[in-house]
């Protein structure tokens, strides 16, 4: 809307001596615009590091960050379909939405390990663990998504700010949901393979070298 106003802006005649801009409220938001843009990838910065001592690995933590590029994009088409703009509050439900995505993302992959602790193969341990955790992750979306609903739907004098923020909210965590319960499973087979390769190839290395 800045950008829009500053373009037409260039189009008036103004008389000499006189400027039109934003003044020093423009300028704050610019800042506050670009410092949640920070904000939101040393937040998954954060998430990622977190995961990677809760699971000491990198490459599971990895795994779970698939499901956030699904999530972005719901609340993209959120914003699309609710007719709102990509503003602070919805840069800040995006924060929020990284944090609450994992969350489905870890339950889900760490169930899966403590199956294969047990003994239990790869597939098989994925499908028990989608079909256990299946009720608590869908629970929990519907739980933050009924929160965000009478933001979203209701109208009202202060109300037109928090809207994309629930609308990012609302279809970023519903989206992601669907997603993670496929997506996620996929990479964490696709991980284990290239896992598997990898080491058979030092073993093979390893055997060569002891041969010479």
């Amino acid at each position: 809307m800045q950008d829009e106003l500053t373009q037409r802006f260039k189009t008036l005649k103004i008389p000499a001596g006189y400027a039109i801009g934003f003044g020093q409220n423009g300028l704050q938001q610019t800042q506050a615009f670009s410092s949640l843009g920070y904000g939101l990838l040393a937040s998954v910065v954060l998430v990622y590091m977190v995961m990677a001592g809760m699971f000491e690995s990198l490459l599971t933590p990895f795994v779970i960050m698939f499901s956030l590029p699904p999530t972005f994009v719901g609340a993209i088409l959120g914003l699309y379909l609710t007719h709102n703009t990509l503003n602070i509050n919805s840069i800040m439900g995006m924060v929020m939405l990284v944090g609450l995505v994992t969350n489905n993302a870890i339950v889900l992959v760490d169930y899966t390990n403590q199956l294969r602790d047990k003994g239990q193969p790869l597939a098989e341990a994925l499908l028990e663990a989608g079909s256990i955790r299946l009720r608590p992750i869908l629970l929990t979306t519907v739980t933050n998504v009924a929160a965000m609903v009478p933001l979203l739907i209701l109208g009202g004098s202060g109300t037109e700010t928090l809207s994309s923020m629930a609308a990012v909210i609302t279809f970023g965590l519903s989206l992601s949901t669907i997603v993670t319960l496929v997506l996620v499973p996929v990479m964490y087979i696709n991980m284990d393979k290239l896992l598997l390769k990898i080491s058979r190839k030092k073993n093979q290395v390893s055997i060569t070298t002891e041969s010479i």
